[in-house]
C-alpha cells in the first residue's frame, strides 16, 4: 500500500505516505495483529523479520477469533 501510493502521487519521502495512509485510510485489524509495521510504531518490526518463539507466543495473545470480533467493538467500526 505504501509503494503503491508513494508511486501514484509521486512521494519519495516515506513520512509523506504514511501521514497519507494515517489521516485517510483507518485500517482495522477485525481479528487482531501480530505486531505493529515500522511506519505505524517505533516499537514496529519488518514484515518477514525473524523473532523468537518467546515473541511469536506473545504477539499471538493478540489474535481474535471470530466469536472474539462480535463481543468486540470493532465489528461496529467497520460498519460505519
Amino acid at each position: 500500500m505504501c509503494s503503491a501510493l508513494a508511486h501514484y502521487y509521486s512521494i519519495e519521502e516515506e513520512e509523506g505516505v504514511v501521514n497519507i495512509i494515517k489521516n485517510n485510510f483507518p485500517i482495522l485489524h477485525m481479528y487482531g495483529r501480530l505486531d505493529p509495521l515500522p511506519w505505524e510504531s517505533r516499537e514496529g518490526r519488518i514484515y518477514g523479520e525473524a523473532c523468537s518463539s518467546e515473541l511469536l507466543n506473545n504477539v499471538s495473545k493478540n489474535i481474535k477469533l471470530v466469536h472474539d470480533v462480535k463481543k468486540d467493538k470493532t465489528i461496529n467500526e467497520a460498519i460505519k
